[in-house]
């Protein structure tokens, strides 16, 4: 009887203390098309990776938990939640889609079955309202197909998880829900919702742009916001493009500027990347080579002793030396870098208080923001080229990444204007006292200086006393010249 509690007691232990999140909105054939809203920020890589994903209303539908948490609160700009990397979804009206979540120790524990739902705002346009949604039943019952019955209605047997077990924080769940054939087009505010155990809710919000069944899904959506034939998803990317990045950093971000879509990869390579910034405390840029060898991490350069402190906001360029991986803890050798999986550039901040060099500290547990980008490997950096994807709000980046300033390219455009009025002024001038041509204000000028004795004199004496006024007007101007 003592071992019967003392297993149970364990079981529950390792699986009811666990949380999750949607990691894709839209898979296909195991590629994640569409990410929940600000994922871009802070990526969970691996998707089961704890990066405070997990958002617990504490209350459920009935009693106004359909809200959205901190980190996924609505962006003034939709497609500021979103990048080319992670970006925002395309649904078409009528079809299903399947989507992913990490198990975090949950494949079997729902009894009974509580399911998986997806709610969806009020309307297109409309933000994060729920005001409609009255409780969970009357929705599902409603919309069938937005309420997935993630056990398969047997409690604690087979799920929609692999490996379906108990105990394992990183199983693979997918859920397939069907998008309402009478849903207008538009933008909508979606959230997904799991309630594990009774009470214990989670929930994730994103951002989905739906098309109607007479588009067929072709309907091409702003760069970055992800539709299928958006120019700036990965898939449809050129060599060398840029990706994504707002010129503007809000509180607390980062941003790479000019990307590198290639770093080298022999020891001792060393490469400078600019990165954008804004803070609100001293912090602590960091920036990691690191490549996802099948189920281990590595590290290839950069890290905690290249970190370089900064306040405020502006760029600053760190620089990273590439070097030996480390032998891995289970005594495991990795790969060189040019021989690496998944290889990809973290870029991330921490505050200086919370800030360390040793790595039995884990200063990256208290990591504010997080930037990764995958990166192939090569002899030299090869940066990315701009392109119709570095578009923000629709002002093209700059070379830096900041928008053109328009004032500035007004007044170089005025100084030219200028400049050759002032040459072709100089020229009238030049001729009109060498008596080439007649200009009424040189003539008045030039009376002015002799005191109007020209007025009297004959035509020889007119010529002379011109060329005397010009040598005088001359000798003047050099006069003034000489002094400026």
């Amino acid at each position: 009887m003592l071992l019967t509690i003392l297993c149970l007691t364990a079981y529950f232990f390792t699986t009811g203390s666990s949380h999750s999140w949607l990691s894709c909105t839209r898979m296909e054939n195991d590629n994640c098309l569409g990410y929940i809203r600000n994922w871009f920020k802070q990526p969970s890589v691996p998707f089961s990776r704890d990066q405070g994903w997990d958002q617990r209303p504490g209350r459920s539908v009935a009693n106004g938990g359909l809200v959205c948490g901190p980190k996924q609160t609505a962006n003034a700009q939709i497609s500021d939640g979103y990048s080319s990397q992670y970006p925002m979804t395309t649904y078409e009206a009528g079809k299903s889609y399947e989507m992913q979540w990490p198990a975090k120790n949950h494949a079997r524990v729902s009894n009974p079955d509580r399911g998986v739902q997806i709610f969806i705002g009020r309307g297109p346009g409309l933000g994060d309202d729920y005001s409609h949604i009255q409780s969970k039943d009357s929705w599902c019952q409603k919309y069938p197909g937005l309420c997935n019955g993630f056990y398969g209605g047997s409690g604690l047997g087979d799920s929609n998880c692999s490996p379906n077990q108990p105990g394992v924080d990183g199983a693979d769940c997918r859920g397939t829900f069907q998008i309402p054939a009478d849903l207008a087009p538009g933008v909508y505010s979606m959230m997904w919702w799991w309630e594990f155990n009774s009470g214990e809710y989670y929930n994730s919000c994103f951002d989905v742009k739906v098309v109607s069944s007479s588009d067929g899904g072709t309907v091409t959506a702003p760069p970055g916001t992800g539709d299928k034939n958006d120019p700036c998803i990965a898939e449809n990317r050129k060599p060398n493009q840029c990706p994504i990045f707002t010129a503007d950093v809000g509180d607390n971000g980062i941003a790479l500027v000019t990307p590198p879509v290639t770093i080298p990869s022999a020891v001792g390579a060393a490469f400078t990347l600019k990165v954008r910034y804004k803070v609100t405390q001293s912090t602590q840029i960091v920036v990691d080579v690191l490549a996802q060898n099948g189920a281990n991490t590595d590290f290839y350069g950069g890290g905690l002793g290249n970190a370089v402190a900064v306040t405020g906001s502006g760029e600053k360029e760190v620089t990273i030396t590439i070097q030996s991986p480390s032998p891995r803890q289970n005594g495991g050798i990795p790969p060189a870098l040019s021989d690496a999986t998944g290889v990809y550039i973290k870029t991330w901040i921490v505050p200086t208080s919370q800030f360390s060099t040793d790595t039995d500290d884990e200063p990256w547990i208290n990591e504010l923001t997080r930037f990764d980008l995958p990166v192939s490997t090569g002899q030299a950096l090869v940066s990315c080229d701009e392109d119709v994807c570095s578009l923000n709000n629709g002002a093209v980046k700059s070379e830096n990444g900041s928008a053109p300033d328009a004032g500035r390219d007004f007044g170089i455009a005025l100084g030219i204007i200028l400049l050759i009025a002032a040459v072709i002024f100089g020229v009238l001038c030049i001729l009109a006292m060498a008596g080439k041509i007649r200009l009424p204000f040189i003539e008045k000028c030039m009376n002015r200086d002799n005191g109007g004795k020209s007025k009297n004199a004959n035509k020889g004496q007119d010529v002379e006393m011109q060329s005397d006024s010009s040598h005088k007007y001359m000798a003047k101007n050099e006069k003034k010249t000489t002094q400026v």
